[in-house]
């Protein structure tokens, strides 16, 4: 029986979530398979997610520092970032020999990161293919906020190791890999559709639903579309915007996808999950940058450049008319879902599992 040890990055859902759709369809494909995962924060998600009889979830002792956001939608608090960052880099090589130990120990036969360095280096040290999934690295991210920096030297050396890179699209900083194959977006697949979602709900055809994600405290007083009720969906991690929400997300749901397969409207920062997602249920977004995370204007440019959505300043979307005006815009936006490139229409799951069977065999 093969086994497979999958890293995740503890910043947010999204690394989680694209690693369990990749996981659910080598599931499908290899009947013959063990996975473990290892991550810290998103564990007990990753764990409710996934089948427990074939995957293993164990909490990593030291995870990765994360970025550090400051309250509400002003961007990172770089300084304690950095700090984090070094202090954490002061024991890179004992964490690579941790590592090293655990993937021998197991006999582990491929180690995939999306998108920790470490395990990288760990894995070639035990003769074992390294593989990268991911839009971006943390060598690019810190780079950004530390020109110049040893530290970033380090996991530039790391990732030079792997094997292969998937490069998803929304790509930043992923030229570093020797080799490396692009895909197309890696995102879990609805399981229960628009319709029958919104009728669960309560929702008619002709109302309105917008996703507000967390971090942006969105008043509801906007101008609305003559004719037209708009209802919110709020992230179980949002905060309470200006009266009562119509809808939240319930805290146990693992399947957010469904929930945002079934608005018209997507409000969201620039994070990776939330706009795939988006995207692969074809919905329309509206978009804010953090100041100081380098991915965002990569995401937000993107975006602009599909004409699938607008991108604005936080300021801008808390403008009481900002939403009503948007919404007046949906159908030229809809439209532009039919030209898309095939990387933002594929399914990066089963392009990457079908390498991932070869790396096995």
């Amino acid at each position: 029986m093969a086994t497979i040890c999958f890293y995740i990055s503890d910043y947010g859902y999204g690394h989680a979530s694209r690693t369990i759709a990749l996981i659910r369809e080598l599931l499908t494909g290899i009947p013959d398979i063990r996975i473990i995962v290892k991550g810290d924060g998103p564990a007990p998600f990753i764990r409710e997610s996934l089948d427990p009889t074939r995957v293993t979830v164990l909490r990593q002792q030291e995870p990765e520092p994360v970025i550090v956001d400051l309250p509400g939608p002003r961007g990172i608090d770089r300084m304690q970032t950095v700090n984090n960052f070094r202090d954490w880099m002061t024991r890179w090589d004992s964490r690579i020999s941790a590592e090293e130990d655990f993937i021998s120990g197991q006999g582990i036969d491929l180690v995939i990161s999306d998108v920790p360095a470490h395990p990288i280096s760990a894995a070639s040290r035990a003769g074992v293919p390294g593989l990268v999934v991911s839009n971006f690295t943390w060598e690019a991210i810190y780079r950004h906020l530390l020109p110049d920096s040893p530290e970033a030297g380090l996991l530039f050396r790391a990732y030079r190791e792997a094997a292969l890179a998937f490069v998803l699209p929304f790509e930043y900083g992923m030229e570093i890999f020797s080799l490396s194959r692009r895909v197309p977006l890696l995102n879990r697949r609805i399981t229960r559709g628009r319709e029958e979602m919104r009728r669960r709900c309560g929702i008619a055809d002709h109302e309105v639903l917008v996703y507000v994600g967390p971090g942006l405290p969105l008043r509801k007083d906007g101008i609305h579309p003559p004719g037209r009720t708009i209802h919110y969906l709020m992230s179980s991690r949002a905060d309470p915007i200006a009266g009562p929400a119509s809808l939240t997300i319930p805290v146990q749901e693992t399947e957010t996808q469904d929930w945002i397969g079934m608005c018209d409207l997507v409000v969201t920062r620039c994070g990776y999950s939330t706009v795939s997602e988006a995207v692969a249920a074809r919905v329309p977004l509206m978009v804010w940058q953090r100041d100081g995370f380098a991915e965002d204007q990569v995401i937000a440019a993107n975006i602009v450049k599909l004409g699938i959505g607008e991108v604005f300043s936080p300021e801008e979307i808390l403008s009481p008319s900002r939403i009503g005006e948007t919404i007046s815009c949906l159908p030229e936006f809809g439209e532009r879902f039919d030209s898309l490139p095939p990387q933002f229409t594929g399914n990066g799951a089963r392009a990457i599992a079908g390498t991932v069977m070869e790396y096995l065999v």
